[in-house]
């Protein structure tokens, strides 16, 4: 949004500096303005308050604004409100945890993701790394593109993940699915598995 400051009398206005409150709100951002400002009757200076929303829903925090003028609050509150609407993605199970798995066969755990923002998700990729014991089977193409999973129950992206040990001992990997979620544009998912072999005992 725009926010003019206007002095109403005679006497120049000073704008001493800006700040959104409370601290460390970062969804809201403002233009910078060279500060102090020195307002004559009928000047004005103009700057862009921006929202850059992290997390879906209402948020809200206040534009504080110190000046010289005695017969206003000081600093000038000014309230600023929106309503986010950004993708979030999600995936269960996370971790991914196999346990033991005998050597020479293999376990299969289905990975589900789903949107549980209130803005379309779209997965653009897939890609996992770590021990090859671990494969994946990828969306038959890209890009996915989920609804919010409450009012879509049916938007789902399903991948299934492989185990087939090798050898004694535990295995990890990752799996790493990039999608337009501000939060997590790189959302990691934890695989690991142990191969259990037989146990060879020799007696006289």
């Amino acid at each position: 949004g725009n926010f003019p400051f206007q002095p109403e009398d005679t006497k120049t206005l000073v704008l001493f500096n800006m700040a959104i409150s409370p601290l460390g709100t970062s969804d809201f951002t403002f233009e910078q303005v060279a500060m102090p400002s020195y307002l004559s009757p009928r000047d004005e200076v103009k700057f862009n308050v921006f929202f850059h929303p992290r997390q879906p829903g209402p948020v809200e925090a206040m534009l504080r604004v110190a000046h010289s003028d005695p017969a206003e609050l000081n600093p000038l509150e000014v309230l600023v409100k929106g309503n986010g609407v950004i993708p979030v993605i999600k995936c269960t199970p996370n971790p991914i945890a196999f346990n033991q798995v005998e050597i020479g066969s293999f376990a299969n755990i289905t990975l589900t993701c789903i949107n549980k923002g209130n803005a379309s998700l779209t997965i653009t990729e897939a890609a996992m790394t770590g021990s090859s014991d671990f494969t994946y089977v990828p969306p038959t193409s890209y890009p996915v593109v989920l609804r919010n999973h409450d009012e879509f129950p049916e938007d789902e992206m399903i991948i299934p993940i492989n185990y087939y040990p090798s050898n004694n001992g535990e295995d990890y990997a990752e799996l790493v699915i990039n999608s337009d979620d501000y939060n997590h544009p790189e959302y990691f998912v934890q695989i690991s598995g142990s191969g259990m072999g037989a146990n060879l005992i020799c007696t006289p």
